[in-house]
């Protein structure tokens, strides 16, 4: 899994890394304004918000089935079936039903060990 650490201090960008920082650019214009708009690039290239971490955002783009589930798992609304709101428990049985078909695609051992990881309910079926 690639990743890229990036976060906006004064309407600018910064970076973990100079790797960090070549590597985003190449994606995304230098002078792109709004820089929100930043955001939407990295999403239409395949790239996915994998956390915050010290106010760093944090960038993933999968390269394989594997990455694909932990990305998936990160993001999955673990509460979905409880939600009042008929669109949020759709869009979590959606997201729900394409984690156990990556989880098919990926394997037993390491599909359990993504799951033990990111599950708030860490008991693997």
């Amino acid at each position: 899994m690639i990743k890229i650490k990036v976060k906006i201090e004064d309407e600018k960008f910064k970076f973990l890394s100079e790797a960090d920082e070549i590597a985003f650019y190449e994606i995304v214009a230098r002078d792109i304004k709004p820089i929100w708009q930043a955001w939407d690039v990295m999403r239409g290239e395949g790239w996915s918000d994998f956390g915050r971490e010290d106010g760093y955002i944090n960038y993933a783009k999968p390269e394989n089935a594997e990455d694909e589930l932990e990305i998936a798992l990160y993001q999955h609304d673990w509460y979905y079936q409880m939600s009042d709101d008929y669109r949020y428990y759709q869009a979590g049985k959606h997201s729900w039903e394409r984690i156990l078909d990556l989880m098919k695609k990926v394997g037993e051992p390491k599909a359990k060990e993504l799951y033990e990881k990111y599950s708030p309910f860490k008991e693997y079926k």
